[in-house]
């Protein structure tokens, strides 16, 4: 379905802005730092779970590396396209080797669409709206 190629050309996208701009850049383009769209919108979720699993279709066939955070961009234009709210988390939680890791995902109304697995176990550093 389009829906399909839709991700997989959003996630090139996102891959490739993620290689060549600063982060700070990205960040501009994202929206409002520390925001957050409403829990309460009424986003349909049928269409978010289609969206969420074209990015997981594409993922599992893209022919790079692609990491929470470009899955969370690529679900960002994705919704913004179909003019709804979402709000990208970035989050930080310490593994068991006292290393930092990072994650990102991104919520539109009550709905994780990508980065679900886990989430609720980082801290949030930053919201983007």
């Amino acid at each position: 379905p389009m829906v399909i190629l839709e991700a997989y050309f959003f996630m090139i996208i996102s891959k490739l802005a993620l290689s060549f701009l600063s982060f700070s850049r990205i960040a501009n383009m994202m929206g409002e730092v520390m925001g957050e769209s409403s829990k309460e919108c009424n986003n349909e979720k049928k269409e978010l779970k289609i969206i969420s699993d074209a990015i997981k279709i594409s993922d599992r066939n893209i022919p790079m590396k692609t990491e929470c955070y470009v899955q969370a961009l690529t679900a960002r234009l994705m919704i913004n396209r179909r003019n709804q709210e979402s709000t990208i988390y970035i989050g930080v939680m310490k593994n068991q080797d006292g290393e930092t890791k990072g994650h990102a995902w991104l919520r539109s109304g009550q709905f994780i669409v990508t980065g679900k697995n886990r989430h609720e176990d980082y801290q949030i550093i930053a919201t983007y709206s």
